[in-house]
């Protein structure tokens, strides 16, 4: 009886020579990187100033959000939850009287539902 065997069109018989088959190099040869004229040192910086610029953003945003909830929380603890929820109703119209802001409010609501999908 003999054994059955499967064809296999990718099957490449192992070889005595260790090249890569699909380079022509021998296995473990390192290529060298390309360098690109557009990753030089004013560009390092550039990204570099980028980030540092992402952070401090990040770092005020946290800083803002952190005040607010502090006062918020403050607010809630001595006045009460509807005082807090008057609060900011007031300060949202206020805010929509001074900066003219009701076509925010307008994409936010038409935004709305594909954004909470």
């Amino acid at each position: 009886m003999t054994p059955k065997t499967l064809p296999c069109d990718d099957f490449v018989p192992p070889t005595a020579d260790k090249t890569d088959v699909e380079l022509g190099l021998p296995i473990g040869t390192k290529l060298p990187l390309k360098q690109d004229d557009t990753l030089n040192a004013t560009s390092k910086k550039k990204r570099k100033t980028i980030v540092q610029k992402l952070l401090k953003l990040g770092l005020k945003l946290f800083l803002v959000f952190s005040l607010v909830l502090l006062f918020s929380a403050m607010i809630w603890i001595s006045f009460g939850w509807m005082f807090l929820v008057q609060l900011a109703l007031v300060a949202f119209v206020a805010y929509l009287v001074a900066g003219g802001g009701y076509q925010f409010l307008i994409l936010i609501l038409r935004t709305a539902p594909r954004d909470l999908m």
